[in-house]
């Protein structure tokens, strides 16, 4: 999800929306893709998309770039059009990425902007459901293997059927990870073991990580600890003054820590 700067207007008429559905289209097949849902809203748009590799970053850097440059161009603007980094969730099995689905295409209708979600133009809803016709990078072979049928027409009745039906409001826009505890701690797994050295938003480091009382428990070792400090820092997205209050010390102490072992793996690195 990206939102507007400042939460101004992005799609001001249909010449914008038009224009940022093919330049989705396009990010799709750029960096292999596949796209199960959209959903364009005044001031942000939705997207669920199936990444194989690692390139989540590099696209939507590319979809929001080449739209802002688009936009300021035809409105005659300059300056940024949407607000920050995009906003990110990983997706869990069937019923999740169902209920995830659902949620993007009926954005419109829980904003009361429509009925139902057929009657909104700028959602995947009426291709996906058979209404329209099918643009070739939107893919709906999702259909098959969570709602079954002999056919993907019956997938697409139970599609329908199921957007329509009556629901609780659990959504996925409050979390970075819509799916069951056993995928938060893969996920956390895989950031602690091989993305501590990346650039994370803060919230994903912070992903079913463990308290600071667990990470500090009393009468550790002084190196012991200062490892800690770092992981606790790095890898868990723990703010200085967070562990500081945890250990009862300065946080210029903790900062000091960080930079100091900061320092020493680079050198590491260097002679290495």
């Amino acid at each position: 999800m990206s939102r507007g700067n400042r939460k101004s207007v992005i799609f001001e008429d249909d010449a914008d929306c038009r224009r940022f559905v093919a330049l989705l289209g396009e990010m799709v097949g750029r960096y292999r893709l596949l796209c199960h849902s959209y959903c364009l809203m005044g001031n942000h748009y939705h997207a669920v998309v199936e990444v194989s590799d690692s390139n989540l970053s590099e696209a939507m850097h590319w979809l929001n770039g080449a739209f802002a440059q688009y936009s300021n161009r035809r409105h005659h603007r300059t300056g940024h059009v949407l607000q920050g980094r995009f906003k990110s969730l990983l997706i869990g099995d069937d019923f999740y990425l169902r209920a995830a689905n659902t949620y993007v295409v009926l954005n419109p209708v829980k904003a009361g902007l429509v009925a139902d979600p057929s009657e909104w133009r700028w959602s995947s809803f009426r291709a996906t459901a058979g209404m329209d016709s099918l643009p070739n990078w939107l893919d709906v072979n999702w259909l098959r293997w969570v709602f079954g049928g002999r056919t993907l027409q019956d997938a697409q009745l139970h599609f329908r059927a199921f957007v329509s039906a009556p629901r609780d409001e659990h959504s996925p826009k409050d979390t970075l990870v819509f799916g069951n505890q056993i995928l938060r701690e893969q996920a956390r797994n895989v950031i602690g073991a091989t993305l501590h050295q990346s650039r994370l938003s803060r919230e994903y480091r912070a992903l079913a990580r463990p308290t600071l009382d667990e990470l500090f428990p009393r009468l550790l070792p002084k190196v012991e600890r200062n490892t800690r400090i770092l992981r606790a820092h790095v890898v868990h997205g723990y703010r200085l003054a967070e562990i500081a209050d945890c250990l009862l010390v300065h946080p210029n102490t903790v900062g000091r820590i960080v930079q100091t072992l900061r320092n020493l793996e680079r050198d590491q690195d260097l002679k290495a």
